[in-house]
């Protein structure tokens, strides 16, 4: 018996692969398992916190994105989970950026910023949004 959480079988390479875009989520990159049954880096866009590749472990490369348009949700979204190895807040403001540090229960916090999200809303994304 597997002592892994059932997300595994929403990971790509897990035993139901297409859970996760028939809920919604759109494989932006990778999500193909290989000949070698390696499962490719994976980044899955409009992933959702009653999806179990949110709420719980993947055993593979893969990162779920999350939007919002409230921060205090986004951080509160993020803490809903008994992970927490990582997490990264998208924003150019600073304040945001502090407040996500503080209040995220993550093993680490980053803040990006770039050029390419300028015009775009804060997002927050971790690992264990995937998780």
């Amino acid at each position: 018996m597997s002592h892994r959480p059932e997300a595994v079988a929403e990971a790509p390479g897990g035993q139901d692969n297409d859970a996760p875009v028939e809920a919604g989520a759109v494989v932006e990159c990778g999500g193909k398992v290989g000949d070698d049954g390696v499962v490719a880096p994976t980044v899955l866009s409009g992933v959702t916190p009653d999806m179990k590749v949110s709420c719980a472990e993947v055993f593979g490369p893969v990162v779920g994105v999350a939007t919002y348009t409230d921060f205090e949700d986004a951080l509160a979204s993020a803490n809903d989970t008994i992970y927490g190895l990582h997490a990264a807040v998208f924003t150019s403001d600073i304040n945001k950026a502090l407040r996500a540090a503080k209040m995220l229960d993550f093993g680490g916090c980053a803040r990006q910023r770039g050029a390419h999200l300028a015009g775009r809303s804060d997002a927050l994304r971790g690992n264990s949004r995937v998780g």
